[in-house]
């Protein structure tokens, strides 16, 4: 069944172009999606393989998207201060929207704060929504969040769930309120019973381990989402992106990639 490939990574202001070309020929990618890119977008793509793919994002965007789809077929519908909101009319498949993100981190927001910039986003996104009669969305970033966090799981923010058939109920209802559900296949990397490795960013707390770059998946995609190819990247076919300790190696980004993937 053909499918489209995604990769986000937050690369941390660095020059990685070789490690994403790299990342895009190892896994036929569709779509890159880049936080805290600082190379002006007329030098992103160059050498062989980046070369071919095509910006769709103003310079100044928190995310920026590039791609090697006919741009025809992707259009910028929304450029927030903190995320960018795509319209996918791909050959063949049913249109969805593709949100990036790049939200608040825990260094300048209280759990408080992260959690009420989590409701505005998701009003904003739900009004999006509504204006273009699409729900078959995906939302992938670095949140600065876990996806325990209620900035996540509560009803008025992402209101995003561990499992898939909790979210294809499609809503809650609390006080009278409908609220939409997220299906967040993250929490599957928390822990090391999967033998993979358990998060995307590294640091000496209580939890060592953070899952903050994450996809959210809404009900209506569900089918079209294929777990098995959900994966924290670590290797790009000639460097590992973790040190001798097995942690995240800061000289690329202290961030490691995520990819998933949506069947059509």
């Amino acid at each position: 069944m053909p499918k489209l490939n995604f990769l986000f990574w937050n690369i941390v202001k660095k020059d990685l172009r070789p490690q994403l070309e790299n990342l895009a020929v190892l896994h036929q990618l569709d779509v890159l999606i880049i936080a805290e890119n600082r190379l002006p977008l007329n030098q992103f793509s160059v050498g062989q393989v980046l070369g071919g793919y095509t910006s769709l994002s103003e310079q100044k965007s928190k995310v920026q998207l590039f791609t090697r789809l006919p741009p025809s077929q992707i259009q910028l519908v929304a450029d927030e201060p903190r995320y960018s909101v795509w319209l996918f009319r791909v050959e063949d498949t049913e249109e969805f929207l593709l949100v990036a993100l790049h939200l608040p981190s825990k260094v300048n927001f209280t759990d408080i704060q992260q959690g009420e910039e989590a409701i505005f986003i998701n009003l904003s996104l739900a009004q999006v929504e509504k204006e273009y009669g699409i729900s078959r969305t995906v939302v992938v970033g670095d949140f600065n969040m876990h996806p325990f966090d209620n900035g996540m799981v509560s009803h008025a923010g992402f209101n995003a769930v561990m499992t898939r058939k909790i979210a294809r109920k499609k809503t809650r209802t609390v006080q009278f309120r409908t609220y939409a559900y997220f299906y967040n296949p993250m929490w599957g990397f928390l822990g090391d019973l999967n033998d993979k490795v358990p998060g995307t960013f590294y640091m000496n707390s209580n939890y060592h381990w953070h899952l903050y770059d994450q996809v959210l998946i809404r009900p209506e995609l569900i089918k079209n989402f294929d777990p098995n190819d959900l994966e924290i990247i670590t290797f790009d076919g000639e460097s590992s992106f973790l040190n001798k300790n097995g942690r995240v190696a800061e000289r690329f980004s202290d961030h490691l990639p995520l990819k998933f993937s949506l069947k059509y």
